[in-house]
């Protein structure tokens, strides 16, 4: 359904009835928005006198709909014309999210809903994805300043969007990268406040002002912070510790400080780093000490993921030598046994290797490839692997998430840390990362380009149908074989599609060389996770 710009006004003068007009033109002014819309099924005549007719769904901006919200439950407006929502209608008020009520007015049900349309023609400045992330990191950790320092509190998050001393400053993150507070804030602020409710929540009576830095980067200074974060400072420390990129180590967006530990903190970390030991050994010092820090809030990391529902959820990740030895309890489908012990196994894969007609060409029946991993709950975790691009030749991306807990999305497998675990298990030989090095042409597949040494790659496809792999609509090697070919034709298939698939397949032939492929699954996952004795402490926002 189409959204139509309306007014309030245009509304009005539909409506025939006093009683009704006197209870719109309330909700009108609760709402408090300039910013309305109808869908294109209503017949504008039908409205609150007819019964039997379709409801009328009304939209206008979030904090418009929280605000007839909390009128409704506050019964400021409602008279004996207002149909009071029955025990059928409770369920239908939704204050997060996308915010809505159900009401019935007159003989009609009414719906108000808010909307992220501002109208004006579809006008508005698209952000730059990096860019929309540092405003949200920003945003975070400037109201947590305002939270944990200031002893601010809200009700709601319409009371924090429209606190002057956070709107002020997120204004002018906003302003900075291209969007505009006012505007597009609604969304953000139940973020905002969902994040800061669960944080208080899980750091107890030790919240209030024990942090006095929050930071994120030397990229944008909050007001009263230090200009050289230690965010800036550790990345520069990282391949000291033999990792490549920060957030392989630790996936922390902001950090929490208590300042006056900070400069001994970067003394001691340097240390470590500066002396002769092994950096598998210097990253283990470096881990530990950082646990200490975490531990007793000084040095506190947060991981932080846009909250899409009610509750936000806060979990710590290798704060503890019991998260890598002992049961430990996490929220969603974390929790379980230490990191140290195996209890992930591989169950099964799915590589469909049929072909499909798209757009006047041939293309592989998929483009990816699905590895399942269960853990000992019967938790699954579901890998996605596929081209990196989808138009153009590239390496492969890993993407894991948990089935059935959409609340404990996994981060991404670093391509780095895949082939590390391969290596680890004896079989980095058997995979190639380089798409320059499998077939970019059908002569070079029909030459065996790219395939494991002695072997073809009819040869490997018929690996994966020998471990149980589903291949699709492709029933036997041979099948799978002649769709790949057909799909590398250059007049009217997609080479790079093929070639993606052919890093899938010696992928997964390379796992099934391995002697102990449930450590490797295993490792995997907590890879995905950053959740082990190589991954710094953190505390994780979803």
């Amino acid at each position: 359904m189409a959204n139509v710009a309306t007014t309030p006004e245009a509304i009005l003068k539909i409506i025939r009835t006093d009683v009704v007009f006197g209870e719109m033109r309330a909700i009108f002014d609760v709402a408090d928005s300039k910013t309305w819309f109808h869908t294109d099924t209503w017949d504008k005549k039908s409205f609150g006198h007819v019964e039997g007719k379709k409801q009328i769904v009304f939209k206008t901006t979030y904090e418009g709909v929280a605000n007839i919200i909390n009128s409704r439950k506050r019964e400021n407006w409602v008279s004996s014309a207002v149909v009071k929502a029955k025990s059928t209608f409770e369920p239908k008020i939704q204050t997060m999210g996308k915010p809505h009520i159900y009401l019935k007015i007159g003989a009609q049900t009414i719906k108000f809903e808010g909307t992220k349309d501002k109208g004006g023609g579809g006008g508005k400045k698209k952000v730059n994805p990096n860019d929309m992330t540092m405003m949200q990191e920003l945003g975070s950790a400037w109201v947590f300043y305002q939270a944990l320092n200031k002893g601010k509190t809200w009700p709601d998050w319409t009371k924090l969007k429209n606190d002057p001393d956070v709107k002020g400053e997120l204004s002018k993150i906003w302003a900075k990268f291209g969007d505009n507070w006012v505007e597009s804030g609604d969304e953000w602020a139940q973020n905002f406040y969902a994040q800061q409710k669960a944080l208080l929540s899980k750091l107890g009576g030790t919240a209030c002002c024990q942090f006095d830095e929050y930071t994120h980067s030397n990229k944008y200074t909050l007001p009263g912070m230090k200009s050289n974060s230690f965010m800036n400072w550790i990345t520069e420390q990282i391949p000291k510790m033999g990792v490549t990129g920060k957030d392989n180590w630790n996936p922390a967006d902001i950090w929490l400080i208590q300042s006056s530990y900070e400069k001994q903190a970067r003394a001691t970390i340097k240390s470590i780093l500066d002396d002769v030991d092994p950096v598998e050994m210097k990253r283990e010092k470096v881990n530990a000490y950082m646990r200490a820090l975490f531990q007793e809030k000084k040095i506190f990391g947060i991981s932080l993921k846009k909250v899409t529902k009610q509750e936000a959820k806060v979990v710590y990740f290798n704060h503890h030598e019991d998260f890598f030895t002992k049961n430990w309890k996490g929220e969603g489908s974390y929790g379980g046994k230490g990191t140290d012990a195996q209890i992930m196994s591989y169950h099964s894969a799915i590589c469909k290797c049929g072909k499909k007609e798209e757009g006047g060409k041939w293309t592989m029946e998929t483009q990816d490839m699905i590895w399942y991993v269960h853990d000992t709950n019967k938790d699954s975790y579901k890998f996605q692997i596929k081209g990196n691009n989808s138009t153009g030749f590239s390496g492969l991306k890993y993407e894991p998430t948990a089935e059935g807990h959409g609340e404990a999305r996994l981060g991404k497998a670093t391509v780095d840390l895949v082939l590390e675990n391969l290596k680890k298990h004896g079989v980095s030989d058997k995979f190639n990362k380089d798409n320059s090095s499998y077939p970019h042409t059908a002569d070079e597949f029909i030459d065996n380009k790219g395939s494991n040494a002695g072997q073809t790659w009819l040869q490997m496809i018929q690996c994966l149908f020998t471990n149980g792999v589903d291949m699709g609509a492709a029933k036997s090697a041979q099948e799978a074989y002649d769709n790949i070919l057909a799909v590398y034709d250059e007049a009217n298939g997609s080479p790079h599609h093929a070639n993606a698939k052919l890093q899938e397949i010696r992928w997964l032939c390379a796992f099934f060389a391995i002697n102990k492929k449930d450590r490797f699954a295993t490792d995997m996952v907590w890879m995905a996770m950053k959740a082990g004795r190589s991954y710094g402490a953190y505390a994780k926002i979803y």
